[in-house]
């Protein structure tokens, strides 16, 4: 009955946070690390999963380690939603956990992940992000990464990390190389009646390799309603904007694979 409770704990939080608006990476991190209820922490967990964001994965990892069973079961069902195949070896480390609940749930995740380990069909190479806008300059090397993680979890694609020889890995695997550059287009905030909408949207141009090519470009947008006084804190600003920012990656990758075959050919 125990385990039954849990299941239906996490299923329960998962839908009543499904239409929230999204909260920074770093508060939810500190909610699922320090918060005394154990419930606050199932949520922060589930939050965790939902954001997508390559910096939710390790407080992810260390929550499959925390005394609560319920919280243990979140963190393994938000590494599931996040998607992130790295994840597997912290999963597989948590297998025999105590509790049946968590056990089942960890197996299912881990079953989500490996199944996504698909033979490397092409090799990714993600290139600058140019940013022209000032005010956000100091996130290129974010939305960098946040495009290499999401580029990551397409079937068949292996991304190539930062320093590495794309076309020394693209040989090693014997397929073709991909290179992806992109911009910022545009990112604002707009006064409505409900408060400031903070929007981004970006481009991401697809190569073929190895002679730059232009293949086609692919676009993203993103926009999420915030107060003025958040804008105004620095660290919420910032926060808020990594979190615009991630979603319209996201959804550019999303509509990438059609081009990306195309560059591989």
């Amino acid at each position: 009955m125990r385990a039954l409770r849990w299941a239906v704990l996490v299923v329960g939080l998962a839908v009543s946070t499904a239409a929230a608006a999204p909260t920074p990476v770093a508060e939810l991190t500190e909610r699922l690390r320090r918060g005394e209820d154990f419930r606050e922490r199932v949520q922060a967990a589930l939050q965790l999963g939902k954001t997508k964001a390559t910096e939710a994965r390790l407080p992810l990892e260390a929550a499959l380690r925390d005394p609560s069973p319920a919280v243990r079961a979140a963190a393994a069902a938000a590494l599931r939603v996040l998607g992130d195949k790295r994840s597997i070896p912290a999963l597989e480390r948590q297998a025999n956990d105590a509790q049946e609940a968590v056990r089942q749930q960890i197996r299912a995740t881990l079953e989500a992940l490996r199944r996504n380990q698909i033979k490397p069909q092409m090799v990714v190479e993600v290139g600058s992000i140019v940013i022209k806008d000032k005010r956000v300059a100091t996130l290129k090397p974010y939305l960098e990464r946040e495009s290499r993680a999401g580029f990551g979890e397409l079937p068949g694609v292996s991304v190539v990390e930062p320093g590495a020889d794309g076309a020394q890995r693209a040989e090693q695997l014997q397929v073709p190389l991909v290179k992806v550059t992109g911009r910022l287009k545009d990112i604002k905030e707009t006064r409505a009646a409900e408060g400031i909408i903070l929007s981004a949207s970006v481009e991401l141009v697809v190569h073929r390799m190895p002679g730059h090519d232009l293949v086609g470009t692919v676009s993203g947008s993103a926009s999420t309603t915030v107060t003025e006084g958040e804008l105004r804190d620095r660290t919420r600003g910032q926060e808020l904007r990594r979190t615009v920012l991630a979603a319209a990656i996201a959804g550019a990758i999303k509509r990438a694979p059609r081009a990306l075959l195309a560059a591989a050919r």
